[in-house]
This record gives C-alpha cells, sequence and structure tokens, in this order.
C-alpha cells in the first residue's frame, strides 16, 4: 500500500488530504512504516453442520489497523467460501476511533453488507473517515476495526470447506468506488487494481470433527 502512494506525485498527495510532513514520511520507507498503520485481517469457523441434504456454516472476519492507515477513502471487506454456499444471512460492524487514535474512544456503527456471485460472496464498503474537522484539518472519527459475520448454507452434506476473507484498501480518493469478485476455490479480487491494494487471503480449512 505504501509502495503504491509512493508512486503519486506530491501534487496528488496533497489534493487527497496529505500534509508536507506526510509527504516526507511517506517517500521514506522506513519513517513511513514507522507513520502509517498496517491491517491485518482474519477468518474463523463460528458453525459448522453437515448433514445429510444440507450443510450450515457460520463465519467471522474480523480486521484491525495498527494506526490510522495512510489514506482514509473506501476500503472494501470480502468473504467467501470455496464450495458453492451461499449467503443466508450477514451483518457487518466498523468501529470508528476519534481521531485515529485507539486510546481516545471509540463509536460502533453497523455496516450494509452485500452480496455477489449468486449469494457465494458477501462484502462491505468502509468509510474510512467521517466528521471532517476543520480547525484540525482531518476526520474525527477513523475506521480502523471492524467484523462480518455470515451465515451460509448449501443443499447436500459436505464435510469440509475452505473459508476466506481479504481486506482492500484504496490508496488514493481519485479512484472510483471500489468492488470485489468472487472466483473459485475460495478466491476474492478487488479492482480497480491500480489503486486498490490488498494482502493474502486469511484462509481456513474447516473439516467435520
Amino acid at each position: 500500500m505504501l509502495k503504491a502512494a509512493q508512486k503519486a506525485s506530491n501534487v496528488e498527495l496533497k489534493n487527497n488530504g496529505f500534509t508536507e510532513a506526510d509527504i516526507i514520511a511517506l517517500k521514506k520507507p522506513l519513517k513511513g512504516k514507522e507513520h502509517y498503520g498496517k491491517v491485518t485481517y482474519t477468518i474463523s469457523c463460528l458453525k459448522f453442520t453437515p448433514k445429510k441434504d444440507q450443510t450450515d456454516l457460520k463465519t467471522k472476519m474480523t480486521w484491525s489497523w495498527s494506526k490510522e492507515p495512510a489514506a482514509l477513502v473506501t476500503d472494501i471487506a470480502a468473504t467467501t467460501t470455496s464450495e458453492n454456499f451461499t449467503k443466508d444471512s450477514s451483518s457487518a460492524t466498523v468501529k470508528y476511533y476519534k481521531y485515529g487514535h485507539k486510546d481516545q474512544g471509540v463509536t460502533s456503527q453497523n455496516a450494509i453488507v452485500k452480496t455477489k456471485d449468486a449469494g457465494r460472496g458477501v462484502f462491505t464498503r468502509i468509510t474510512m473517515g467521517k466528521n471532517w474537522d476543520t480547525d484540525k484539518k482531518r476526520y474525527k472519527n477513523v475506521a480502523m476495526a471492524g467484523s462480518i459475520t455470515t451465515s451460509w448454507s448449501i443443499g447436500k452434506k459436505v464435510t469440509q470447506v475452505g473459508i476466506a476473507s481479504n481486506y482492500g484498501h484504496i490508496v488514493v480518493s481519485a479512484a472510483p468506488t471500489p468492488s470485489v469478485s468472487f472466483g473459485g476455490g475460495a478466491s476474492i479480487s478487488f479492482a480497480p487494481k491500480l489503486v486498490c491494494r490488498s494482502g493474502d487471503e486469511a484462509y481456513k480449512k474447516v473439516v467435520q470433527k
């Protein structure tokens, strides 16, 4: 994510809310890594019930930033499965921290969960910054953690399944709204690739006990 932002010109970065100090920190990788946060995301299985004619599955994806990220635009979090499970229900929560500091207060908000590719994947778009402070020239509330909990089902008995999650971070505000697609084998991809950066999928294999 830092490398992508480093390729932007100083003018582009200024137009996206970066200060002179931010740009200096960003252009020097070692200082940039200390200055900006990194995101960690996980996937876990809350329920897995294989039956003769139906298998029920419940998953939870969580994400968290170590510090305020380099850009506060629109991020995207997504979850899918390796089998053709379809979503039955899903909910998401986003935690907004005051001025991007985890020790200065937090507000939890519900987020809209959307479904794509015949229900085999769910995602939520995250407005990273809310309530602009004109005096401090920064957002009062910054999204730095959250989760998606999803119930799935499939009309047959499945004794093992892979579940995956991934997180896409938009590094410049000039980018269009990020989108997601779900392929076979629990794969998740984001677009546009030039400005939406993601890490390796968090993957877990669930087996009937």
